[in-house]
């Protein structure tokens, strides 16, 4: 059977509600279209433009703003778990690896995890 497309149920960045991670630790989804954000180089990525704000770790955000990247994203995991440093790590660049955007998609199946 051909599979059902999924479509994107963001706004433009800024304009949608955030929702929680589905569980402590996971990327949460993208609340904002991306499109026009792709794609991500290690020249050309928009996304840090507005989320790379390390002075904001760890306040609240006001609604609308973009939410700063954790400082898991400036720690090099695999090298030097305990140092973070002042530039987002290399392996933390491309956004849409871990992310995903928001979709109209049905589950496939009942998740009841808790």
């Amino acid at each position: 059977p051909d599979p059902v497309v999924a479509k994107p149920v963001g706004k433009e960045a800024g304009e949608n509600e955030t929702t929680d991670a589905y569980f402590s630790e996971s990327p949460p989804a993208v609340p904002h279209l991306m499109e026009a954000l792709l794609p991500i180089t290690r020249d050309s990525n928009q996304y840090l433009d507005c989320h790379e704000e390390r002075e904001h770790i760890g306040k609240e955000v006001a609604k609308g703003d973009a939410t700063p990247m954790p400082t898991s994203h400036y720690t090099d995991l695999r090298q030097a778990r305990n140092v973070v440093t002042d530039k987002v790590i290399g392996a933390r660049f491309n956004c849409d690896q871990c992310h995903t955007p928001m979709t109209d998609a049905k589950p496939l199946v009942v998740n009841t995890y808790r």
